[in-house]
């Protein structure tokens, strides 16, 4: 038969892995993810591709309607822009992942709001 569980053990080097796929993904002297993205958030450049987009949706919420605000640059300071949405849509407001939930259908109030802040284009969702 094969090698012995025993046999095998020992043809490993102490304390490696055999083989590292992600040993050559990152170059030294890149910065880490988060360092990157906090260094985007900190630019004030809008996030990939540019646009945000405000829709609706109520599915897993008990019937409850949301309004879904995606695509915020990573690493914002969400929790102050979900603070000054509560305050101008008189609305609930909370930050859920990188995505900013506002409670109710309030699509059109809230793609007017953010085109008024001037975060980017403002695509509207079902």
């Amino acid at each position: 038969m094969g090698k012995g569980r025993e046999e095998r053990k020992q043809d490993l080097p102490e304390g490696e892995l055999f083989h590292n796929p992600f040993a050559a993904l990152r170059p030294e002297g890149t910065p880490a993810p988060k360092e990157a993205v906090e260094a985007e958030a900190r630019s004030g450049e809008p996030a990939p591709g540019g646009k945000l987009v405000v829709r609706h949706e109520s599915k897993g919420r008990g019937g409850k309607t949301v309004t879904r605000v995606t695509g915020l640059a990573p690493g914002a300071p969400l929790d102050d822009l979900a603070r000054e949405v509560r305050k101008a849509l008189g609305a609930g407001a909370k930050v859920e992942g990188e995505d900013l939930l506002i409670q109710g259908k309030q699509v059109e109030r809230a793609a007017a709001w953010l085109e008024s802040r001037g975060l980017g284009p403002v695509l509207r969702g079902n």
